[in-house]
């Protein structure tokens, strides 16, 4: 069966530079489950419209479509770049991006406390920070919730399963949302920082949930 992950940080991880305790959740999963693919399609700092953008360039390729949506309020975007063309397979049954490096030039990701410090050739660095400055400055954040619980609606008729992390700025979830932060004992005790994220024996039981809770019936 092939497996397709939509989701930020909080499911690719944090840059191991950075967080050498971070994993990836999707990773994981595919650990978990050898005798299927795995295509995973987060990055940090993805918006929620970059992870619809995604979704729709890519759910028709899989048996099972899996999307982690993510907080309010995020901006991304690109001019050009071959997403398709993009991917590269990690291991024997597990698909991901190519150069993370390079998609983080290329596809530019801002939120509230996080700007890009590189970018491509076809931007200029002291205009997306200005950007930034000007987005946050203004920005309606109920507005931008709205957007979110929109985007959220239309994934659970689209997507086979959907769930977040937590419910952030206390949105109005549908009461069958699953939450991380609930389905995980000692929630906190797994965190790495400030944004909630997960350390790797945090999200290799988080892949177990989704294993035993989500696909075991499809397995």
């Amino acid at each position: 069966m092939k497996i397709g992950i939509f989701g930020c940080s909080h499911v690719a991880g944090l840059d191991k530079r950075y967080h050498s305790e971070s994993y990836n959740l999707a990773t994981a999963i595919a650990d978990k489950c050898p005798q299927h693919k795995v295509y995973d399609y987060s990055m940090g700092g993805h918006s929620m419209q970059m992870i619809n953008y995604l979704f729709q360039e890519f759910k028709h390729k899989h048996d099972f479509n899996i999307v982690k949506i993510t907080s309010p309020g995020r901006l991304t975007f690109f001019s050009e770049f071959d997403f398709e063309n993009n991917r590269v397979w990690a291991t024997s049954n597990l698909n991901t991006w190519k150069n993370p490096s390079d998609y983080g030039k290329h596809v530019v990701r801002m939120n509230y406390t996080s700007v890009p410090e590189s970018v491509s050739s076809q931007y200029n660095l002291k205009n997306i920070k200005q950007l930034h400055k000007e987005y946050y400055r203004h920005i309606n954040l109920d507005m931008s919730i709205a957007e979110t619980i929109a985007i959220t609606n239309y994934f659970q008729t689209h997507a086979d399963y959907v769930y977040a992390h937590r419910n952030y700025y206390g949105q109005d979830l549908s009461d069958e949302m699953v939450l991380t932060e609930q389905i995980l004992p000692n929630y906190k005790s797994y965190l790495i920082d400030k944004g909630g994220h997960l350390n790797k024996e945090g999200t290799c039981l988080e892949a177990d949930w989704i294993v035993n809770n989500v696909l075991k019936d499809t397995l």
